[in-house]
């Protein structure tokens, strides 16, 4: 089984990757964020990786373990709005990978749903502790006006 706890990615319209974040359960390199957007001074995408304590990994799994809710979605309800962006949301829990795949998620978090609150939740869970691990929440937008916390 591969390593990968978490994995969340936007992508726009071509399913082009807008920026990505991968978190795996390694002693090293554990967090690898991408972020494509072209940046106005270099020209070049991002790429980085981090180092968490495990307490912080653990605590990321802690979040997915107990998580029933989470691992029944099938899919998300679909938004009224369909022009933005696709989101990739990846949660592993033992030996069980549930991909879920949204359009425009951040619809959702105003507004009444079922299936895409339970993400919205587990993933803003996961966001805030990264966060405060000292990963930069750009790595971590649902949507291409931002939404850190």
């Amino acid at each position: 089984m591969d390593s990968t706890i978490f994995e969340y990615g936007m992508y726009g319209a071509w399913f082009e990757e807008i920026l990505s974040i991968k978190v795996y359960n390694l002693y090293k390199d554990n967090v690898i964020c991408e972020l494509n957007l072209i940046d106005l001074f270099d020209q070049q995408p991002s790429h980085r990786k981090y180092s968490l304590h495990q307490d912080v990994i653990d605590e990321i799994m802690s979040i997915m373990k107990n998580d029933d809710e989470l691992f029944q979605i099938e899919e998300v309800e679909y938004p009224i709005v369909f022009d933005g962006v696709t989101n990739r949301f990846v949660f592993t829990r033992h030996d069980t990978r549930k991909e879920i795949l949204a359009f425009n998620i951040w619809f959702y978090q105003t507004r009444e749903s079922v299936q895409a609150k339970i993400v919205i939740e587990t993933f803003h869970k996961i966001q805030t502790i990264l966060k405060n691990a000292g990963i930069p929440t750009v790595f971590m937008e649902l949507n291409t006006h931002g939404n850190s916390l």
